[in-house]
């Protein structure tokens, strides 16, 4: 197909121009968001770019990963651990479910998995009746992607 006649002007977003976007997980281990480093690395160094005329300097952005929110649902105001396993895989037998475990420690959390034994710590922001809202920084997250890359690999 051919260009059509008439002006034709690239839509651009201005340099140093800020967005901010949130992204929602549901039933997925903390640890596994650690995969996420690679593409915010990808990105950062403007090998990955997004959106069209990349060939031509478009589509470099630069990735802050912020604090990540996590709701848990138990009882933690009954007991100061709750453990439960989650299952990734839709074909019987390739991966094992990973067994998640959350300690309540006074204002805190420490969350091990499969991928992180050694434990993420995270701050409670509010006790709710069915659950703990808390808060990990990404460093705390992104620490475990050598495991989790270890892991998957041997699978």
């Amino acid at each position: 197909m051919g260009v059509q006649h008439g002006p034709f002007e690239q839509e651009y977003v201005a340099e140093n121009t800020v967005f901010k976007s949130k992204i929602y997980f549901r039933n997925l281990p903390l640890s596994l968001l650690s995969l996420i480093e690679l593409v915010v690395k990808l990105v950062n160094l403007g090998i990955a770019r997004l959106g069209r005329s990349k060939s031509r300097g478009y589509g470099q952005i630069t990735i802050d990963a912020g604090n990540i929110r996590v709701l848990f649902i138990g009882r933690f105001d009954e007991k100061a651990r709750v453990a439960y396993s989650i299952n990734l895989s839709k074909e019987e037998g390739k991966f094992e479910p990973i067994e998640v475990e959350v300690i309540r420690q006074e204002e805190n959390v420490i969350v091990k998995d499969s991928y992180a034994p050694e434990g993420m710590k995270g701050d409670i922001i509010e006790k709710l009746p069915f659950g703990l809202l808390c808060v990990f920084t990404w460093d705390s997250v992104k620490k475990n992607l050598a495991n989790v890359l270890n892991a998957l690999k041997t699978k």
